[in-house]
């Protein structure tokens, strides 16, 4: 690729974390640059896009898919729904993408390139992490960094840690140990904890004897949720991601190591480990950052 000046529209039609993950990396390039880049979103992303409003340009697909489409969620919903949502998918992008830009796939996989057919489509490159991806394929194209996003809102409160534990994904949820984990080396730390459980996500720590608060099942909550603190432990979820673009530190808990979907300052600062990890060490490190 060269950096001649042409326009990106990067498609995003998963999960609401690789939505952030997208908005948070083409937000980075300096304003200029940034009216080059766009995003051309499915239509279940809609309130969550609304809710973060990316400084970049924003299109939706219409394909009349509700919901993450079933041919990224075969093992969910079945074979026969992923090939109806694939085609009516297919129908959309064509109908929907900017031909007068190139569009961008976050992988090389059989399914975006199907997606793209028959036009076709770049993808970023192989890469360790999702954020070095975008930032390799961005800077190839001759895009200009101008540095993190800040935060949009909300006070920045340093000795208060956000604790984050569920996800989509039930294995991702932190289990009750590690959540307990988390509390104990939050106090032993001198900071305070707020644990925040998304409505109907965790009925277990509910109904536990773990404090908590709750928080409405609304994008613009969530995002309120993560500004609130001033740093934020949690699950290889939507959360940590939303922290990341928030600019706050953050440490990711998860089963097995995932450092493809790292946030950027996790991977970066080794702010990350397993369920069955010494989280009192790894935790220390983390809440004693300055």
């Amino acid at each position: 690729m060269n950096d001649a000046r042409y326009g990106l529209q990067f498609l995003s039609v998963k999960a609401f974390g690789d939505f952030v993950i997208a908005a948070t990396s083409l937000e980075r390039a300096a304003p200029e640059d940034r009216a080059r880049l766009s995003i051309l979103a499915g239509d279940h992303l809609r309130p969550l896009a609304e809710a973060v409003s990316p400084a970049c340009g924003l299109t939706f697909l219409g394909s009349g898919i509700s919901g993450v489409p079933a041919i990224f969620d075969t093992r969910r919903a079945g074979a026969r729904a992923a090939i109806r949502s694939a085609t009516m998918l297919r129908r959309a992008v064509r109908q929907a993408r900017d031909r007068s830009t190139t569009l961008v796939l976050d992988k090389n996989g059989w399914r975006e390139r199907w997606l793209a057919t028959p036009q076709g489509a770049l993808a970023l490159p192989t890469a360790r992490n999702i954020y070095a991806a975008y930032d390799a394929f961005l800077a190839a194209a001759g895009i200009v960094f101008e540095g993190s996003v800040s935060a949009k809102g909300g006070a920045m409160v340093d000795a208060v840690v956000g604790l984050f534990p569920g996800s989509r994904v039930a294995a991702k949820n932190l289990p009750f140990h590690v959540v307990r984990a988390a509390l104990a080396a939050i106090a032993r730390s001198g900071k305070h904890a707020r644990l925040f459980l998304l409505e109907g996500e965790r009925p277990d720590l509910e109904h536990s004897d773990l404090p908590f608060e709750m928080v409405p099942r609304r994008f613009e909550a969530l995002i309120a949720a993560v500004d609130s603190v001033g740093s934020v432990i949690g699950a290889d979820s939507l959360p940590a991601h939303l922290a990341e673009r928030a600019g706050r530190p953050v440490f990711v808990l998860s089963p097995r190591p995932n450092i493809f979907w790292l946030p950027r300052s996790s991977l970066a600062h080794d702010h990350w480990a397993v369920f069955d990890a010494d989280l009192d060490l790894s935790l220390a490190r983390f809440l004693d950052v300055k």
